[in-house]
């Protein structure tokens, strides 16, 4: 039961609620009460953000991102191993240089505070090299299990 309570896509579908929440929250107290919340809208950015970079990364799981998979599939499956590993190879390498960069902007803006709640706008570039982990986890995942399964 917590491996799918503490599942990437149960951690979006959290963020959702939270951001929809949040936001009927606020349009109840600016139009209706006069009295705008002054918090909600970086809970609700740094949700967002959350959001985005995880829902990118439950796209990679599920491979829901774009591809040209038709000429892998044309391939005779020794061959199609190799195009697997390649390109999933190159995509981790790319992940990796968006975890490199990640961290290093997330290291450079943690002194910076966020305005109304003063919380280090770290806590919103972090998502980017979290979720690059993530996709590298999922890549390679993806990369043995087609390996595996073209071995038969």
């Amino acid at each position: 039961m917590w491996k799918r309570l503490l599942s990437v896509e149960a951690v979006c579908g959290a963020l959702l609620v939270v951001i929809a929440l949040l936001m009927s929250v606020q349009v109840f107290t600016r139009y209706v009460l006069e009295q705008p919340l002054t918090w909600s809208d970086e809970i609700i950015s740094l949700a967002f953000t959350w959001l985005c970079f995880l829902g990118a990364a439950v796209a990679l799981k599920h491979r829901g991102h774009i591809g040209l998979t038709f000429l892998v599939e044309l391939c005779p499956p020794a061959p199609r191993r190799v195009w697997i590993a390649a390109i999933g190879l190159v995509v981790s390498a790319f992940l990796a240089v968006l975890i490199y960069a990640g961290w290093k902007m997330t290291a450079l803006v943690h002194d910076q505070l966020s305005a109304a709640l003063e919380m280090p706008m770290s806590y919103f570039y972090a998502a980017l090299p979290f979720s690059a982990v993530l996709m590298i986890y999922y890549e390679l995942a993806h990369v043995v299990a087609a390996w595996r399964e073209n071995w038969s």
